[in-house]
């Protein structure tokens, strides 16, 4: 008997690539950063393959490493995710205007 893949397990979020992990952007792909890589090796007149610096790069060599991280890269797509803050709200808007109220009164 052979199991089915019948689980109501939910799917897992797909693994970063490399390159999303080496620029810290998800939203980037592989294609976008061979373009930035192309661009930036013809206009520097270099005669070296994209998939070969990108390889470097992942093995760890500190030039190719150096090299992608001044690449051109297209402006993020994804939105930032930022955290809801209260500004000027509960414990902190009270303890601010006893503050300020005893440096008024202190001057007095």
């Amino acid at each position: 008997m052979t199991p089915t893949s019948t689980s109501a397990t939910p799917a897992r979020e797909t693994a970063l690539t490399f390159v999303q992990r080496l620029f810290s952007r998800p939203d980037l792909t592989d294609v976008e950063v061979h373009r930035a890589v192309g661009a930036r090796l013809a206009a520097e007149r270099r005669d070296c393959a994209v998939d070969k610096i990108i390889s470097d790069a992942q093995s760890g060599n500190g030039e190719a490493l150096a090299f992608l991280r001044t690449i051109d890269l297209p402006a993020p797509t994804a939105r930032l995710v930022m955290p809801v803050q209260e500004l000027g709200g509960g414990v902190l808007r009270h303890a601010f205007c006893l503050a300020f109220g005893r440096s008024v009164i202190g001057r007095g």
